[in-house]
Protein backbone atom coordinates (compact mmCIF):
# COMPACT_ATOMS: atom_id res chain seq x y z
CA UNK A 1 0.00 0.00 0.00
CA UNK A 2 1.53 3.36 -0.61
CA UNK A 3 1.67 6.51 0.91
CA UNK A 4 -1.67 8.05 -1.24
CA UNK A 5 -3.54 5.14 -0.08
CA UNK A 6 -2.83 5.29 3.02
CA UNK A 7 -3.34 9.29 3.82
CA UNK A 8 -6.53 8.53 1.56
CA UNK A 9 -8.50 9.88 4.34
CA UNK A 10 -6.78 13.31 4.59
CA UNK A 11 -7.70 14.19 0.98
CA UNK A 12 -10.05 16.69 1.81
CA UNK A 13 -7.32 18.24 4.00
CA UNK A 14 -6.56 21.15 1.77
CA UNK A 15 -9.91 22.23 2.16
CA UNK A 16 -8.89 23.00 5.81
CA UNK A 17 -7.33 26.34 5.12
CA UNK A 18 -10.86 27.89 4.58
CA UNK A 19 -11.78 26.92 8.05
CA UNK A 20 -13.82 23.89 9.98
CA UNK A 21 -17.23 24.52 8.44
CA UNK A 22 -15.45 24.58 4.71
CA UNK A 23 -13.84 21.57 5.55
CA UNK A 24 -16.39 19.43 7.45
CA UNK A 25 -18.45 20.08 3.65
CA UNK A 26 -16.31 18.68 1.72
CA UNK A 27 -15.75 16.01 4.29
CA UNK A 28 -20.00 15.23 4.02
CA UNK A 29 -19.18 14.15 0.81
CA UNK A 30 -16.47 11.37 1.12
CA UNK A 31 -17.27 7.90 0.44
CA UNK A 32 -16.21 6.72 3.62
CA UNK A 33 -19.77 6.55 5.45
CA UNK A 34 -17.60 7.03 8.74
CA UNK A 35 -15.97 10.67 7.38
CA UNK A 36 -19.29 11.45 5.81
CA UNK A 37 -20.86 11.08 9.12
CA UNK A 38 -18.24 12.96 10.69
CA UNK A 39 -18.45 15.58 8.70
CA UNK A 40 -22.28 16.18 9.19
CA UNK A 41 -21.71 16.42 12.80
CA UNK A 42 -18.92 18.67 12.66
CA UNK A 43 -21.43 21.44 10.37
CA UNK A 44 -24.00 20.68 13.16
CA UNK A 45 -21.66 21.28 16.39
CA UNK A 46 -20.99 24.87 14.28
CA UNK A 47 -24.61 25.23 13.84
CA UNK A 48 -24.20 25.28 9.49
CA UNK A 49 -26.39 22.83 8.70
CA UNK A 50 -28.55 24.01 5.83
CA UNK A 51 -32.19 23.14 5.59
CA UNK A 52 -31.48 21.86 1.76
CA UNK A 53 -29.08 19.82 3.14
CA UNK A 54 -31.71 17.06 4.29
CA UNK A 55 -31.86 14.91 1.41
CA UNK A 56 -28.00 14.34 1.36
CA UNK A 57 -28.26 13.99 5.23
CA UNK A 58 -30.74 11.70 5.93
CA UNK A 59 -29.42 8.21 4.52
CA UNK A 60 -26.42 8.63 7.15
CA UNK A 61 -29.17 8.76 9.86
CA UNK A 62 -29.21 5.35 9.88
CA UNK A 63 -26.21 5.65 12.36
CA UNK A 64 -27.46 6.40 15.76
CA UNK A 65 -24.95 8.74 16.33
CA UNK A 66 -25.87 11.48 13.64
CA UNK A 67 -29.40 10.49 13.62
CA UNK A 68 -29.40 11.38 17.62
CA UNK A 69 -27.80 14.67 16.29
CA UNK A 70 -29.66 15.55 14.01
CA UNK A 71 -33.19 14.68 15.49
CA UNK A 72 -31.87 17.69 18.31
CA UNK A 73 -30.56 19.87 15.84
CA UNK A 74 -34.04 20.15 13.43
CA UNK A 75 -36.66 19.74 16.85
CA UNK A 76 -34.06 23.06 18.25
CA UNK A 77 -34.57 24.75 14.74
CA UNK A 78 -38.68 24.22 15.29
CA UNK A 79 -38.03 22.31 11.87
CA UNK A 80 -40.79 19.59 13.18
CA UNK A 81 -41.06 18.11 9.73
CA UNK A 82 -37.40 18.03 9.35
CA UNK A 83 -37.08 16.13 13.00
CA UNK A 84 -40.18 13.22 12.05
CA UNK A 85 -38.12 12.55 8.93
CA UNK A 86 -34.79 12.14 11.19
CA UNK A 87 -36.69 10.16 13.00
CA UNK A 88 -38.48 7.92 11.00
CA UNK A 89 -34.86 6.77 9.85
CA UNK A 90 -34.62 3.06 10.60
CA UNK A 91 -30.90 2.14 12.55
CA UNK A 92 -28.64 0.15 10.73
CA UNK A 93 -28.12 -1.97 13.73
CA UNK A 94 -30.05 -2.61 17.00
CA UNK A 95 -27.07 -4.67 18.62
CA UNK A 96 -25.93 -3.83 22.03
CA UNK A 97 -22.79 -2.43 21.14
CA UNK A 98 -20.89 -2.08 24.57
CA UNK A 99 -22.26 -5.63 25.39
CA UNK A 100 -20.54 -6.76 22.56
CA UNK A 101 -17.17 -4.73 23.59
CA UNK A 102 -17.96 -6.13 26.98
CA UNK A 103 -17.28 -9.77 26.18
CA UNK A 104 -14.70 -8.87 23.79
CA UNK A 105 -12.32 -7.31 26.17
CA UNK A 106 -13.25 -10.42 28.77
CA UNK A 107 -11.59 -12.86 26.01
CA UNK A 108 -9.10 -10.15 24.93
CA UNK A 109 -10.48 -10.34 21.41
CA UNK A 110 -8.92 -7.41 19.18
CA UNK A 111 -10.64 -8.19 16.20
CA UNK A 112 -14.23 -7.89 18.17
CA UNK A 113 -12.66 -5.02 20.36
CA UNK A 114 -11.57 -2.93 17.19
CA UNK A 115 -15.16 -3.60 15.42
CA UNK A 116 -17.20 -2.90 18.57
CA UNK A 117 -15.31 0.41 19.02
CA UNK A 118 -15.82 1.58 15.31
CA UNK A 119 -19.65 0.40 15.64
CA UNK A 120 -20.01 2.07 18.95
CA UNK A 121 -18.35 5.68 17.29
CA UNK A 122 -20.97 5.33 14.43
CA UNK A 123 -23.59 5.12 17.31
CA UNK A 124 -22.59 7.81 19.51
CA UNK A 125 -20.07 10.13 17.16
CA UNK A 126 -17.59 10.07 19.80
CA UNK A 127 -13.71 9.75 18.50
CA UNK A 128 -12.62 8.58 21.91
CA UNK A 129 -13.88 5.05 20.07
CA UNK A 130 -12.02 6.19 17.28
CA UNK A 131 -8.81 5.79 18.51
CA UNK A 132 -9.84 2.95 21.14
CA UNK A 133 -10.19 1.05 17.66
CA UNK A 134 -6.84 2.13 16.63
CA UNK A 135 -5.18 0.26 19.81
CA UNK A 136 -6.41 -2.71 19.00
CA UNK A 137 -5.49 -3.09 15.82
CA UNK A 138 -1.91 -1.85 16.90
CA UNK A 139 -2.29 -4.90 19.26
CA UNK A 140 -3.24 -7.16 16.20
CA UNK A 141 -1.17 -6.44 13.24
CA UNK A 142 1.47 -3.49 14.33
CA UNK A 143 2.00 0.00 12.97
CA UNK A 144 0.65 -0.77 8.99
CA UNK A 145 -3.08 -2.64 10.28
CA UNK A 146 -3.11 0.30 13.18
CA UNK A 147 -2.42 3.36 10.94
CA UNK A 148 -5.72 3.71 8.58
CA UNK A 149 -7.42 3.58 11.95
CA UNK A 150 -5.66 6.85 13.33
CA UNK A 151 -5.25 8.52 10.54
CA UNK A 152 -9.41 8.45 10.84
CA UNK A 153 -9.28 10.61 13.55
CA UNK A 154 -7.06 13.02 12.31
CA UNK A 155 -9.37 12.95 9.31
CA UNK A 156 -12.43 13.78 11.44
CA UNK A 157 -10.75 16.31 13.82
CA UNK A 158 -7.48 17.77 12.49
CA UNK A 159 -7.46 20.43 14.87
CA UNK A 160 -7.41 18.15 17.58
CA UNK A 161 -3.39 18.61 18.89
CA UNK A 162 -3.11 15.01 20.80
CA UNK A 163 -4.36 12.96 17.83
CA UNK A 164 -2.17 14.16 15.24
CA UNK A 165 0.66 13.72 17.98
CA UNK A 166 -0.42 10.24 18.41
CA UNK A 167 -0.33 9.98 14.63
CA UNK A 168 3.36 11.14 14.35
CA UNK A 169 4.92 8.97 17.17
CA UNK A 170 3.70 5.81 15.17
CA UNK A 171 4.99 6.84 12.29
CA UNK A 172 8.15 7.75 14.64
CA UNK A 173 8.25 3.87 15.81
CA UNK A 174 7.85 2.25 12.95
CA UNK A 175 10.80 4.34 11.12
CA UNK A 176 8.74 5.05 8.55
CA UNK A 177 10.16 9.21 8.27
CA UNK A 178 9.25 9.45 4.53
CA UNK A 179 5.64 8.86 5.57
CA UNK A 180 5.83 11.40 8.97
CA UNK A 181 7.20 13.81 6.30
CA UNK A 182 4.55 13.41 4.12
CA UNK A 183 1.99 13.65 6.98
CA UNK A 184 3.14 17.00 8.08
CA UNK A 185 3.19 18.45 4.38
CA UNK A 186 -0.78 16.97 4.27
CA UNK A 187 -1.58 19.04 7.27
CA UNK A 188 -0.10 22.22 6.70
CA UNK A 189 -3.33 24.01 5.93
CA UNK A 190 -4.90 22.95 8.94
CA UNK A 191 -4.65 26.24 11.70
CA UNK A 192 -2.46 25.66 15.16
CA UNK A 193 -0.52 22.85 14.37
CA UNK A 194 2.36 24.33 12.79
CA UNK A 195 4.77 23.16 16.45
CA UNK A 196 3.75 19.85 15.64
CA UNK A 197 4.28 19.47 12.09
CA UNK A 198 7.61 21.46 12.63
CA UNK A 199 8.79 18.80 15.63
CA UNK A 200 8.11 15.44 12.69
CA UNK A 201 9.36 17.14 10.26
CA UNK A 202 12.77 17.98 12.50
CA UNK A 203 12.49 14.53 13.67
CA UNK A 204 12.69 13.29 10.22
CA UNK A 205 15.45 15.00 9.20
CA UNK A 206 17.35 13.85 11.98
CA UNK A 207 16.36 10.59 11.45
CA UNK A 208 17.25 10.57 8.18
CA UNK A 209 21.10 11.70 8.66
CA UNK A 210 20.14 15.32 7.79
CA UNK A 211 21.63 17.36 10.84
CA UNK A 212 22.22 20.26 9.88
CA UNK A 213 18.75 20.77 8.17
CA UNK A 214 17.16 19.78 11.28
CA UNK A 215 19.33 22.31 13.67
CA UNK A 216 18.20 24.82 10.94
CA UNK A 217 14.61 23.75 12.01
CA UNK A 218 14.69 23.56 15.75
CA UNK A 219 16.47 27.47 15.51
CA UNK A 220 13.59 28.41 12.94
CA UNK A 221 11.28 27.11 15.98
CA UNK A 222 13.20 29.27 18.55
CA UNK A 223 12.53 31.96 16.81
CA UNK A 224 9.29 31.87 16.10
CA UNK A 225 8.61 31.21 19.97
CA UNK A 226 10.80 33.76 20.53
CA UNK A 227 8.96 36.32 18.52
CA UNK A 228 5.54 35.61 19.09
CA UNK A 229 2.96 37.58 21.33
CA UNK A 230 1.71 34.60 23.11
CA UNK A 231 4.59 32.56 24.11
CA UNK A 232 3.88 28.62 24.15
CA UNK A 233 5.14 26.48 26.94
CA UNK A 234 8.69 24.82 27.07
CA UNK A 235 8.78 21.79 24.48
CA UNK A 236 10.34 18.47 26.28
CA UNK A 237 9.90 17.45 22.73
CA UNK A 238 12.78 20.12 21.29
CA UNK A 239 15.07 19.37 24.33
CA UNK A 240 14.91 15.55 23.26
CA UNK A 241 15.83 16.47 19.76
CA UNK A 242 18.36 18.82 21.14
CA UNK A 243 19.97 15.94 23.04
CA UNK A 244 20.13 13.40 20.64
CA UNK A 245 21.81 16.36 17.63
CA UNK A 246 24.29 17.13 20.34
CA UNK A 247 25.28 13.84 21.05
CA UNK A 248 25.63 13.00 17.41
CA UNK A 249 28.02 16.14 17.47
CA UNK A 250 30.32 14.20 20.43
CA UNK A 251 28.76 17.25 22.51
CA UNK A 252 27.63 14.77 25.55
CA UNK A 253 27.83 17.54 28.59
CA UNK A 254 25.03 19.40 26.64
CA UNK A 255 23.10 16.36 25.38
CA UNK A 256 23.08 15.47 29.12
CA UNK A 257 21.32 18.97 30.10
CA UNK A 258 19.51 18.62 27.67
CA UNK A 259 18.10 15.57 28.46
CA UNK A 260 17.92 16.61 31.83
CA UNK A 261 15.65 19.52 30.79
CA UNK A 262 13.51 17.35 29.03
CA UNK A 263 12.58 15.31 32.09
CA UNK A 264 11.89 17.90 34.43
CA UNK A 265 9.21 19.18 32.03
CA UNK A 266 7.43 15.47 31.60
CA UNK A 267 7.69 15.01 35.46
CA UNK A 268 4.39 16.62 36.39
CA UNK A 269 2.26 13.91 34.39
CA UNK A 270 4.45 11.30 35.85
CA UNK A 271 3.28 11.81 39.82
CA UNK A 272 5.66 10.66 42.72
CA UNK A 273 7.91 7.92 42.03
CA UNK A 274 7.92 7.01 46.21
CA UNK A 275 5.21 5.36 46.40
CA UNK A 276 6.01 2.94 43.82
CA UNK A 277 9.41 0.90 45.69
CA UNK A 278 7.31 1.40 48.82
CA UNK A 279 4.49 -0.97 47.70
CA UNK A 280 7.35 -3.49 45.94
CA UNK A 281 9.07 -3.60 49.08
CA UNK A 282 5.60 -4.32 51.18
CA UNK A 283 4.97 -7.20 48.32
CA UNK A 284 8.15 -8.40 49.13
CA UNK A 285 7.68 -8.62 52.79
CA UNK A 286 4.65 -10.77 52.64
CA UNK A 287 4.21 -13.60 55.13
CA UNK A 288 3.09 -15.61 52.73
CA UNK A 289 3.21 -19.64 53.48
CA UNK A 290 4.95 -22.40 51.73
CA UNK A 291 3.14 -23.00 48.49
CA UNK A 292 3.61 -26.04 46.25
CA UNK A 293 4.79 -26.27 42.92
CA UNK A 294 2.51 -24.52 40.47
CA UNK A 295 4.26 -27.24 37.84
CA UNK A 296 3.59 -25.08 34.89
CA UNK A 297 6.82 -25.67 32.74
CA UNK A 298 4.85 -23.90 29.45
CA UNK A 299 5.47 -20.57 31.31
CA UNK A 300 8.24 -17.82 31.45
CA UNK A 301 8.64 -15.39 32.79
CA UNK A 302 11.10 -12.28 31.51
CA UNK A 303 12.45 -9.82 33.05
CA UNK A 304 15.82 -8.11 34.26
CA UNK A 305 15.39 -4.03 33.93
CA UNK A 306 14.34 -1.84 31.42
CA UNK A 307 16.35 -0.86 29.06
CA UNK A 308 18.38 -4.22 29.21
CA UNK A 309 17.57 -5.52 25.95
CA UNK A 310 14.04 -7.60 26.82
CA UNK A 311 12.36 -6.18 23.80
CA UNK A 312 14.68 -7.20 21.39
CA UNK A 313 15.34 -10.64 22.94
CA UNK A 314 10.82 -10.73 23.36
CA UNK A 315 10.86 -10.33 19.67
CA UNK A 316 13.11 -12.72 18.62
CA UNK A 317 11.55 -15.88 20.79
CA UNK A 318 8.27 -14.52 19.58
CA UNK A 319 9.34 -15.43 15.64
CA UNK A 320 9.10 -18.98 17.26
CA UNK A 321 5.88 -20.62 15.73
CA UNK A 322 6.04 -22.43 18.79
CA UNK A 323 6.24 -19.62 21.38
CA UNK A 324 3.62 -16.85 22.00
CA UNK A 325 4.95 -14.19 24.09
CA UNK A 326 3.03 -11.10 26.32
CA UNK A 327 4.60 -7.48 26.89
CA UNK A 328 3.90 -5.94 29.74
CA UNK A 329 0.56 -7.41 30.64
CA UNK A 330 -0.90 -6.90 34.33
CA UNK A 331 -0.42 -10.69 35.30
CA UNK A 332 1.69 -10.29 38.52
CA UNK A 333 -1.20 -7.47 38.89
CA UNK A 334 -4.31 -9.35 39.25
CA UNK A 335 -2.16 -11.62 41.26
CA UNK A 336 -0.96 -8.38 44.55
CA UNK A 337 -5.00 -7.26 44.02
CA UNK A 338 -6.37 -10.78 45.03
CA UNK A 339 -4.47 -11.02 48.28
CA UNK A 340 -4.33 -6.90 48.44
CA UNK A 341 -8.47 -6.38 48.03
CA UNK A 342 -9.01 -9.51 50.68
CA UNK A 343 -11.03 -11.66 47.94
CA UNK A 344 -11.55 -13.90 51.10
CA UNK A 345 -14.02 -11.33 52.15
CA UNK A 346 -16.13 -13.36 49.13
CA UNK A 347 -14.99 -17.10 49.32
CA UNK A 348 -14.28 -19.63 51.98
CA UNK A 349 -10.58 -18.32 51.78
CA UNK A 350 -8.91 -17.22 55.47
CA UNK A 351 -6.36 -13.89 55.32
CA UNK A 352 -3.01 -14.89 54.52
CA UNK A 353 -3.77 -18.73 54.74
CA UNK A 354 -2.50 -21.30 52.17
CA UNK A 355 -5.71 -20.95 49.90
CA UNK A 356 -5.85 -17.46 49.85
CA UNK A 357 -2.69 -17.52 47.79
CA UNK A 358 -3.17 -20.42 45.76
CA UNK A 359 -6.20 -18.31 44.53
CA UNK A 360 -4.60 -15.46 43.72
CA UNK A 361 -1.44 -17.38 42.05
CA UNK A 362 -3.99 -18.89 39.76
CA UNK A 363 -5.26 -15.32 38.73
CA UNK A 364 -1.81 -15.08 37.13
CA UNK A 365 -2.43 -18.07 35.18
CA UNK A 366 -6.11 -16.95 34.06
CA UNK A 367 -4.51 -13.78 33.18
CA UNK A 368 -1.86 -15.57 30.66
CA UNK A 369 -4.74 -17.80 29.52
CA UNK A 370 -7.04 -15.33 28.31
CA UNK A 371 -4.43 -13.74 25.95
CA UNK A 372 -3.27 -16.85 24.27
CA UNK A 373 -4.09 -16.78 20.58
CA UNK A 374 -1.31 -18.01 18.72
CA UNK A 375 -2.11 -21.37 17.31
CA UNK A 376 0.17 -23.94 17.63
CA UNK A 377 2.02 -21.90 20.97
CA UNK A 378 3.25 -24.23 23.08
CA UNK A 379 5.84 -21.80 25.37
CA UNK A 380 4.41 -18.66 27.00
CA UNK A 381 6.82 -15.93 28.00
CA UNK A 382 5.65 -12.74 30.20
CA UNK A 383 7.76 -10.46 29.55
CA UNK A 384 7.92 -7.31 32.25
CA UNK A 385 11.18 -6.48 33.27
CA UNK A 386 11.31 -3.99 36.25
CA UNK A 387 9.17 -7.61 37.89
CA UNK A 388 12.85 -8.75 39.21
CA UNK A 389 12.50 -6.25 41.97
CA UNK A 390 10.11 -8.43 43.11
CA UNK A 391 12.01 -11.38 43.30
CA UNK A 392 11.12 -12.49 47.25
CA UNK A 393 7.71 -12.43 46.22
CA UNK A 394 8.03 -14.55 42.77
CA UNK A 395 9.89 -16.99 44.71
CA UNK A 396 7.04 -17.27 47.29
CA UNK A 397 3.88 -17.52 45.03
CA UNK A 398 5.81 -19.64 42.19
CA UNK A 399 8.26 -21.66 43.82
CA UNK A 400 9.24 -23.62 40.48
CA UNK A 401 8.99 -20.48 38.19
CA UNK A 402 11.01 -20.58 34.96
CA UNK A 403 12.62 -17.02 34.17
CA UNK A 404 14.70 -15.20 30.96
CA UNK A 405 16.54 -12.10 32.90
CA UNK A 406 18.44 -9.66 30.37
CA UNK A 407 21.83 -8.02 31.73
CA UNK A 408 23.19 -4.89 30.10
CA UNK A 409 26.02 -2.98 31.60
CA UNK A 410 24.57 -0.94 34.43
CA UNK A 411 25.82 2.29 33.19
CA UNK A 412 24.09 2.02 29.67
CA UNK A 413 20.94 0.86 31.16
CA UNK A 414 20.48 3.91 33.61
CA UNK A 415 21.42 6.00 30.80
CA UNK A 416 19.18 4.63 28.59
CA UNK A 417 16.15 5.12 31.24
CA UNK A 418 17.02 8.39 31.62
CA UNK A 419 16.89 9.42 28.18
CA UNK A 420 13.65 7.36 27.55
CA UNK A 421 9.93 9.54 27.14
CA UNK A 422 8.28 6.63 28.96
CA UNK A 423 4.77 5.91 29.24
CA UNK A 424 3.56 7.87 32.51
CA UNK A 425 2.93 6.04 35.59
CA UNK A 426 4.77 5.52 39.32
CA UNK A 427 7.06 3.45 38.31
CA UNK A 428 8.46 5.46 35.02
CA UNK A 429 8.46 8.50 37.56
CA UNK A 430 11.57 7.24 39.06
CA UNK A 431 13.40 6.92 35.33
CA UNK A 432 12.75 11.50 35.64
CA UNK A 433 16.46 11.93 37.22
CA UNK A 434 19.32 9.77 37.55
CA UNK A 435 19.93 9.33 41.12
CA UNK A 436 16.58 7.92 41.56
CA UNK A 437 17.09 5.81 38.19
CA UNK A 438 20.22 4.55 40.11
CA UNK A 439 18.83 3.95 43.14
CA UNK A 440 16.14 1.97 41.59
CA UNK A 441 18.63 -0.49 39.52
CA UNK A 442 20.11 -1.08 42.70
CA UNK A 443 17.31 -1.83 44.95
CA UNK A 444 15.72 -4.38 41.69
CA UNK A 445 19.30 -6.01 41.36
CA UNK A 446 19.75 -6.33 45.25
CA UNK A 447 16.34 -7.66 45.43
CA UNK A 448 16.89 -10.11 42.37
CA UNK A 449 20.47 -11.78 43.56
CA UNK A 450 19.60 -12.17 47.08
CA UNK A 451 17.04 -14.23 46.08
CA UNK A 452 18.71 -16.01 43.08
CA UNK A 453 22.29 -16.23 42.00
CA UNK A 454 24.22 -16.70 38.42
CA UNK A 455 24.23 -20.11 39.01
CA UNK A 456 20.31 -20.90 39.38
CA UNK A 457 19.07 -23.70 36.84
CA UNK A 458 15.28 -21.79 36.71
CA UNK A 459 17.26 -18.79 35.31
CA UNK A 460 18.66 -17.88 31.78
CA UNK A 461 20.63 -15.19 31.99
CA UNK A 462 21.17 -13.42 28.65
CA UNK A 463 23.47 -10.46 27.96
CA UNK A 464 22.31 -7.76 25.60
CA UNK A 465 25.88 -7.24 24.36
CA UNK A 466 26.14 -11.65 23.39
CA UNK A 467 22.46 -11.16 21.68
CA UNK A 468 23.76 -8.78 19.86
CA UNK A 469 27.12 -10.22 18.56
CA UNK A 470 26.36 -13.79 18.82
CA UNK A 471 22.43 -13.76 18.16
CA UNK A 472 22.34 -17.43 16.95
CA UNK A 473 24.26 -18.90 19.78
CA UNK A 474 21.95 -16.31 22.30
CA UNK A 475 19.03 -17.21 20.98
CA UNK A 476 19.81 -21.11 20.50
CA UNK A 477 20.66 -21.11 24.30
CA UNK A 478 17.28 -19.67 25.16
CA UNK A 479 15.28 -21.74 22.92
CA UNK A 480 16.81 -25.22 24.50
CA UNK A 481 16.01 -23.79 28.24
CA UNK A 482 12.35 -23.23 27.08
CA UNK A 483 12.58 -27.11 25.90
CA UNK A 484 12.30 -26.04 22.32
CA UNK A 485 14.09 -26.85 18.74
CA UNK A 486 15.81 -23.93 16.84
CA UNK A 487 13.82 -22.35 14.47
CA UNK A 488 14.94 -20.38 11.81
CA UNK A 489 12.06 -18.03 11.71
CA UNK A 490 13.40 -16.14 14.59
CA UNK A 491 16.39 -14.81 12.72
CA UNK A 492 13.23 -13.06 10.79
CA UNK A 493 12.38 -11.41 14.05
CA UNK A 494 13.06 -7.64 12.59
CA UNK A 495 10.43 -8.05 10.03
CA UNK A 496 8.35 -9.84 12.36
CA UNK A 497 7.76 -6.79 15.16
CA UNK A 498 6.44 -4.63 11.97
CA UNK A 499 3.37 -6.28 12.74
CA UNK A 500 3.50 -6.24 16.49
CA UNK A 501 1.92 -3.64 19.15
CA UNK A 502 4.43 -0.69 20.01
CA UNK A 503 4.28 -0.86 23.61
CA UNK A 504 7.73 0.33 24.88
CA UNK A 505 10.24 2.84 23.24
CA UNK A 506 12.48 -0.02 22.14
CA UNK A 507 10.26 -0.38 19.51
CA UNK A 508 12.17 1.41 16.68
CA UNK A 509 15.42 0.11 16.75
CA UNK A 510 14.29 -3.70 17.24
CA UNK A 511 12.62 -3.08 14.17
CA UNK A 512 16.01 -2.40 12.59
CA UNK A 513 17.10 -5.85 13.33
CA UNK A 514 20.77 -6.75 14.45
CA UNK A 515 22.25 -3.47 12.63
CA UNK A 516 21.67 -1.61 15.40
CA UNK A 517 24.58 -2.68 17.10
CA UNK A 518 25.61 -3.45 20.75
CA UNK A 519 24.43 0.51 21.68
CA UNK A 520 27.23 1.26 24.12
CA UNK A 521 27.16 5.37 25.14
CA UNK A 522 28.14 5.09 28.26
CA UNK A 523 31.88 5.77 27.81
CA UNK A 524 30.31 8.87 26.03
CA UNK A 525 28.95 9.79 29.90
CA UNK A 526 31.78 9.09 31.71
CA UNK A 527 31.45 12.16 33.82
CA UNK A 528 28.94 11.44 35.39
CA UNK A 529 29.69 7.46 36.28
CA UNK A 530 32.36 9.00 37.91
CA UNK A 531 30.09 10.90 40.52
CA UNK A 532 29.74 9.50 43.96
CA UNK A 533 25.88 8.85 43.25
CA UNK A 534 26.80 6.37 40.49
CA UNK A 535 28.71 3.65 43.02
CA UNK A 536 25.79 1.47 42.82
CA UNK A 537 26.13 1.35 39.08
CA UNK A 538 29.86 0.43 39.46
CA UNK A 539 29.20 -2.30 41.86
CA UNK A 540 27.17 -4.00 39.55
CA UNK A 541 29.04 -3.66 36.61
CA UNK A 542 31.78 -4.82 38.47
CA UNK A 543 29.24 -8.16 39.28
CA UNK A 544 28.50 -8.37 35.96
CA UNK A 545 31.81 -8.29 34.96
CA UNK A 546 31.98 -5.08 32.99
CA UNK A 547 34.29 -2.65 32.27
CA UNK A 548 34.16 0.57 34.76
CA UNK A 549 35.23 4.06 35.45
Amino acid sequence: MDHKELLAPLAAIAAAKAGPTAYYRVLTRNADPLLAMSGWLGLIRRDEVRLSDQPALLPLCIHRGLRDAAFKYFTDLFEPELARAVARCELATTADLPQQLMLATVDDDRKAMREAELAIFMATGDTFHLKAAAQHADALGGWRMALPDLVRPVAVNPWDAATVNSLGNMLESANEFDLLKEVAGTLRPVAGLVEILDRFEATALFEQGQVEACIRKLDAMDARQANAKVKAPPSAFTHRLRAMVAERQGNYKDAFRQYGAMNRLDAPAYGKSTGYVAAIQTANGLAIPPLPPAGRDDIVMMLGFPRSGTTLLENAIAAHPDVETFEEIPSIQAVRLHIERGYARLTDERPGSKELFLAARESFYREIARRQKKQGATVFVDKMPIRAMMAPFLSKMFPDQKYIFSIRHPYDVAMSCFQQRFKPNPAMANFLNLVDTIKLYDISMTNWFSTFDLQSTNVCYVRYDELVTEFRETTGRVVDFLGLEWDSEIQNFAQKAESRATRTPSYQKVRQGLSIGVQSKWRNYDFIFKAKEAEPLTKWAKFFGYETV
